[in-house]
């Protein structure tokens, strides 16, 4: 199964529209940036972590020749819900994680968000797990103008980093 967000280039009232229909962030610069899951390790995808499935995130060119793809998670269900081009042409996702292995280095319980930065050839950067011991899910990030980042989501946690 393989499911994307799309998130292109656009004129300003073209990315109005898009971000009024709730359907992303505008990239920055000629191509494409994909983000959701997946649970294959075939054809165009390889790096699979096994489990039910992976963040999936492919950088495709202007006439949708892949760049890059890479499988991100571990052994549990990892669903990337949003992603962004950061500021210095890496790349900011959000989205959920049962994990507690393979990328993922740290966990609370259940569901968490996790939030992983890459650079702009798709390396690891840093990433990060917040929530509790119940389900957290972030929905969508985006980076805000002092470089840092703000997420939004649900929980349904009352302990961890959930207060």
């Amino acid at each position: 199964m393989f499911f994307v967000l799309f998130f292109f280039q656009a004129e300003d009232g073209i990315r109005d529209l898009v971000r009024s229909r709730g359907l992303g962030d505008v990239y920055k610069r000629q191509g494409y940036i994909l983000a959701g899951y997946t649970d294959s390790n075939d054809g165009d995808i390889s790096g699979f972590n096994g489990g039910a499935g992976d963040y999936l995130v492919v950088k495709i060119n202007a006439v949708g020749e892949i760049e890059w793809q890479k499988c991100l998670g571990g052994s549990g269900w990892d669903d990337a819900n949003s992603v962004q081009q950061t500021m210095d042409s890496g790349f900011i996702i959000a989205g959920h994680s049962q994990s507690i292995d393979g990328n993922i280095t740290d966990s609370h319980g259940g569901d968490d968000c996790w939030i992983v930065k890459l650079n702009s050839f798709g390396e690891i950067e840093w990433q990060h797990s917040y929530g509790g011991s119940s389900t957290d899910y972030a929905e969508s990030i985006i980076q805000t103008v002092d470089s840092g980042y703000i997420f939004s989501g649900f929980t349904g946690s009352m302990d961890g980093d959930v207060t």
